[in-house]
């Protein structure tokens, strides 16, 4: 299993390290239930937005994730759920059920419980949602690593996250000892191991034949379980500007999100006649946006996700060729790909009938290529989220018939949105520019350990602070024309300028330093840092300095420029626009 993941990921790697349950407790029973208006119209009163697709959330509330990812599996338990496209190694609905139950149960018989934190840092692989559930199961908060990142990057969350156990693969585990050697907090974690057993750490496949009948493992009845304040995901984002933060997600932000969203896609469970969606893994599982439409969504519609655990145009285009789509989770540099690409036509996409893209914008030009491309009618669902919002806030409506691209869509249901005058705080009308406010079920509980930085981001009301600004028309459409935040997206992840200013004010030569995104034609935006220097040194010499620091979506791709000073305001606060604007007017695109 693991030598097809190396072969994937092994340049990489080395290059820095020189059977169907019982009936469950709780259902959902009838259809869900929303008005929808024959025309959208905006809310004048106090200029907020609210979907006009407000569905009944009843039932969905006090219902654990475990319950609500599976309360139609007898519908399709025998189907494939989750493949992984190199060996062929793939798991039906029921055995993910049944497996992770067993993990859960290890993890009991371990002590782990309530209040503890598992890291999970793998690739995308079909065991990616068994160590999910079965960590839910059994009580624990999950939080998700990115496996390609430094020890030093690995350690800092682990560490701040407070970790108990790490489930990890034997390539990856020198850099997690690394970390966990780092950290004096980390000195009890133990290490889980997928694939062959590794000296020290438990492994994963004992753990899942572990007999799960007379545990107690978390549902919605038990009376231990609080569904509004038990944090169950805890996945790391830089909000509005800053290093990291947890954002602390519970039951009702996963499963009223996962509603509003299945209310939203065009997507079909595999029922009443219904062919199984078939969908691609290749998107980051740790990676929220990833981790609730093919980790999550997939469990509740019956359908099954091909895992890749790295892009690679080989793989990719062969898993392309050979599986039949119906949907597609894509960002822009995949359309790019995709359009570019000689060996990819017609016939990859002929059954592909939605794509849903966000994370960072989709130009038109681009979507328009695609179509032309499949020469047939593709619906194009692109959504505006947030790891704050377990994701999703927004999204284009199915019934749009890609009439609205360029739009990230209205606001999903029961979901309050305004736009906010960011030096008055006055709520604007349609077309005026402002920063996007959010208000629903959706919204976090808040920063892990850090009350400042969530009082900065939700308002006493309930209000969050998306820091993208943004308007709407009349119809209630959105559209994201800016970033009032510091944010860089590189392929659609974050990465936070103050993190990299912080390594880059280690080198000895560095007077001071301002990072900026910049934008890149097959990157989307990259970072680049202007420095002000107090000796001789070269451009190489500080880009070099972050090599073996930080993982490569924070290199810096955007290039070095030495600067005289860094433009700051009175307050101290850098003038990131004037740097980026400097460039622009000087460069253009990277």
């Amino acid at each position: 299993m693991e030598s097809s993941i190396i072969r994937i990921l092994g340049n990489h790697i080395q290059r820095r390290l020189s059977t169907s349950p019982k009936s469950l407790i709780w259902r959902h029973k009838g259809s869900l239930s929303f008005s929808v208006s024959a025309n959208l119209h905006s809310e004048n009163a106090g200029n907020i937005v609210k979907s006009d697709r407000d569905m009944n959330l009843s039932p969905f509330k006090g219902v654990a994730i475990t319950d609500y990812l599976f309360q139609d599996l007898g519908k399709w338990s025998n189907a494939v759920s989750m493949e992984c496209t190199l060996t062929g190694r793939k798991y039906t609905h029921g055995e993910v059920y049944n497996y992770s139950r067993g993990f859960g149960t290890a993890l009991q018989q371990m002590g782990y419980g309530k209040g503890d934190t598992l890291a999970i840092a793998i690739p995308n692989m079909p065991e990616y949602p068994i160590v999910t559930f079965g960590a839910w199961f059994s009580k624990l908060t999950v939080t998700l690593v990115n496996p390609l990142y430094t020890p030093f990057e690995i350690g800092k969350q682990l560490a701040d996250c407070e970790a108990k156990c790490i489930v990890t693969l034997g390539l990856f585990l020198p850099y997690i000892l690394q970390a966990k050697s780092a950290y004096p907090v980390l000195a009890s974690m133990k290490v889980i191991v997928i694939g062959e057993p590794q000296e020290g750490c438990h492994t994963f496949a004992e753990m899942l034949r572990v007999d799960s009948s007379s545990a107690k493992l978390a549902s919605s009845s038990d009376p231990d379980l609080n569904t509004e304040e038990d944090v169950i995901l805890l996945p790391y984002s830089s909000g509005t500007t800053g290093p990291p933060k947890g954002c602390m997600l519970t039951h009702s932000n996963l499963v009223l999100n996962c509603a509003q969203t299945n209310a939203t896609i065009n997507a079909h469970q595999f029922t009443n006649g219904n062919p199984q969606e078939v969908g691609l893994g290749l998107l980051p599982f740790f990676h929220i946006m990833a981790f609730q439409a093919l980790g999550l969504i997939n469990f509740t519609i019956g359908g099954k996700v091909l895992c890749l655990p790295r892009f690679e145009p080989d793989t990719f285009i062969e898993c392309l060729k050979n599986n039949q789509l119906s949907i597609m989770h894509i960002v822009a540099p995949l359309f790019q790909f995709i359009i570019s690409h000689p060996e990819l036509s017609k016939e990859e996409f002929s059954e592909c009938k939605t794509i849903f893209t966000g994370a960072c914008p989709t130009s038109r030009i681009l979507i328009d290529k695609f179509l032309e491309k499949a020469s047939k009618f593709v619906l194009i669902q692109e959504g505006y989220g947030m790891t704050e919002l377990s994701p999703l806030s927004h999204m284009i409506l199915p019934d749009s018939e890609n009439s609205r691209l360029s739009s990230v869509g209205p606001p999903i249901p029961n979901t309050l949105v305004k736009v906010v005058c960011p030096e008055t705080g006055k709520a604007l009308g349609p077309k005026e520019k402002g920063e996007i406010w959010i208000k629903g079920p959706q919204v976090m509980k808040g920063y892990f350990k850090n009350e400042e930085a969530t009082k900065d981001t939700i308002t006493s009301d309930g209000w969050l602070k998306t820091g993208d600004i943004g308007l709407y028309e009349e119809d209630k459409h959105f559209f994201i024309v800016d970033r009032l935040k510091e944010l860089i997206k590189v392929k659609g992840i974050q990465v936070s300028p103050s993190e990299l200013e912080a390594e880059l004010r280690m080198h000895p030569a560095v007077a001071d330093v301002a990072v900026v995104g910049i934008p890149h034609k097959t990157l989307g935006e990259a970072a680049r840092a202007f420095v002000v220097s107090k000796s001789t040194v070269s451009e190489t010499e500080i880009a070099d300095f972050l090599k073996d620091k930080l993982s490569s979506h924070k290199q810096l791709s955007g290039g070095v420029q030495f600067v005289q000073e860094i433009p700051k305001a009175p307050s101290g606060k850098i003038l990131r626009r004037e740097l980026k604007t400097m460039y622009l007017e000087g460069q253009g695109t990277a």
